[in-house]
């Protein structure tokens, strides 16, 4: 790999998924049909650090990698796309710091879905019109899972939870495939 927080970014989404199936798999009680995925972190929840610190981790590791993304950014448009991701990022560090049942933990588990979205849209577009083919499966991956999430007929957030997280993981995947594969080159300029 060309830098090390590359792969801190490959091992985040697996970190999170990893010690999210663990707290699952743990308690018992938990139903995708029935629950938010943060009901396993919540502070009355039975090992809840399990949830809480695979997030925790896993946005760290994500942290690290959108380092990466703003030291090798192709002008201000992935300038603001990688700062969005970073802070996403941090978001999702938080929603670990701030269980299910404190104050902060609703505006940083929005602010996490919100601000990824904002740099997938922000790649996205930016890729495209440089006529990449990571820019154009980028909205794809982006419209889908918006689409998915806000199906009518969920009875639960576990289910949109997940579409959206597996959506960012393969944006994550698909920007270091293009950067190790050299399909996204750096250029001089502020486009």
């Amino acid at each position: 790999m060309k830098d090390r927080r590359l792969l801190l970014g490959l091992l985040s989404p697996v970190i999170s998924f990893s010690f999210i199936a663990l707290a699952i798999a743990i308690h018992p009680w938990f139903s995708w049909t029935e629950n938010a995925l943060s009901d396993l972190g919540a502070l009355h929840t039975e090992n809840g650090w399990v949830f809480s610190l695979g997030l925790l981790l896993g946005g760290t590791f994500s942290m690290a990698f959108s380092t990466y993304l703003i030291e090798v950014r192709r002008g201000s448009a992935e300038l603001i796309g990688s700062i969005s991701f970073f802070l996403s990022s941090l978001s999702m560090s938080l929603i670990g710091i701030f269980p299910e049942d404190t104050g902060p933990h609703w505006k940083v588990s929005v602010l996490f879905y919100l601000l990824s979205a904002v740099a997938m849209l922000i790649y996205g577009i930016h890729m495209s019109v440089k006529r990449e083919w990571q820019g154009y499966l980028t909205l794809g991956l982006l419209i889908a899972a918006i689409l998915l999430m806000f199906l009518p007929g969920w009875t639960s957030l576990a289910i949109p939870e997940t579409i959206g997280a597996v959506a960012i993981a393969s944006w994550v995947y698909l920007m270091i495939y293009g950067i190790e594969k050299g399909g996204m080159k750096r250029t001089t300029g502020t486009t």
